[in-house]
C-alpha cells in the first residue's frame, strides 16, 4: 500500500487475500471517489508476466468470492467491478523510453453522474504521469488540481438534483 500511494492519490485500500503460483493474487482494492458518491472497491483475481524482450503485463479481473460478499465489513464502498490489463514495453530505439497502453472496462455499479466520467478519466491520466515520476527518482505531484477542479464542479451538480450514492 505504501508503494502504491507513491503514485496514486486515490487509492483507499490494497489488501492482499489470497495468494496463488506464478503471481497471481486475489486482492480487495478500494478507491476514494469525490462525494457525493460513495467509494468504490473491486474483489480482484491479477497476475503479471514479463517477457524475455523486458514487456511487462499486468491484468485483473473482477470475480465474485463467497468469502468476500457484498456489504458486510466492506459495507463502506459499493462494490464495482472491472477488467483491465497494462503492457509497458521498452522502447525500439535502444533509449530509456516506455511505451505504456492499457484497457479497461468498468461497471461502476449504481448511478453515476457526468462529473465522475471526468473524474476517472482524471484519475488514471494523473497515475500514470505519477508512476512515471517516480520511476524516474522525482516526487509526484500532489497538488491535486484537477481533482479540486472536479469535486467543486460535482458539488455545483448536487446542488442542482440530488445524486444517488
Amino acid at each position: 500500500m505504501e508503494t502504491r500511494q507513491t503514485f496514486s492519490q486515490d487509492i483507499a485500500t490494497l489488501e492482499i487475500l489470497q495468494e496463488f503460483k506464478d503471481g497471481v493474487q486475489l486482492s480487495r482494492v478500494s478507491y476514494k471517489v469525490p462525494p457525493p458518491l460513495g467509494n468504490r472497491e473491486f474483489i480482484f483475481l491479477s497476475g503479471s508476466k514479463k517477457h524475455d524482450n523486458g514487456t511487462i503485463e499486468v491484468w485483473g479481473c473482477s470475480v465474485d468470492d463467497p468469502r468476500y460478499p457484498e456489504g458486510g465489513a466492506f459495507a463502506d464502498s459499493v462494490r464495482a467491478r472491472c477488467f483491465w490489463g497494462w503492457r509497458a514495453s521498452p522502447g525500439s530505439d535502444g533509449s530509456d523510453d516506455t511505451e505504456v497502453s492499457y484497457f479497461s472496462s468498468s461497471d461502476p455499479s449504481g448511478g453515476i453522474p457526468n462529473f465522475f466520467f471526468r473524474y476517472a478519466k482524471t484519475a488514471v491520466s494523473t497515475e500514470l504521469i505519477n508512476l512515471r515520476t517516480v520511476l524516474k527518482g522525482g516526487k509526484k505531484d500532489s497538488s491535486n488540481a484537477a481533482l479540486e477542479e472536479i469535486v467543486a464542479a460535482a458539488a455545483a451538480e448536487a446542488e442542482k438534483q440530488e445524486v444517488p450514492k
